[in-house]
């Protein structure tokens, strides 16, 4: 389960995207406008390279609130997609 402790502060996000991954469920939050776009994806791909068609964002205020918000998203997502999460390949793994 992904906290709080876990992501930058919302002045990181002001200057640059967040990205990380929890198990094989990658995701990304940048600042959109005057909000908070949160998006995840199957790994290991990184954001870039990614299918779009397997891409889901959320958007949430761009504040504690939202980030907390976001965070919320990401562990729902990930229990929802927990079985597709866990089959993700590792690159580099043989």
């Amino acid at each position: 389960m992904l906290t709080r402790i876990d992501f930058m502060p919302t002045q990181f996000l002001k200057k640059s995207p967040y990205t990380g991954s929890h198990s094989g469920m990658r995701y990304r939050m940048e600042q959109e406008d005057d909000h908070i776009k949160t998006t995840v994806w199957p790994g290991p791909l990184a954001f870039a390279k990614a299918d779009p068609d397997k891409m889901e964002s959320f958007n949430s205020s761009f504040d504690e609130d939202g980030i907390e918000a976001a965070i919320a998203w990401l562990n729902e997502r990930y229990e929802e997609r927990r079985d597709e999460w866990d089959h993700v390949p590792i690159l580099g793994r043989g």
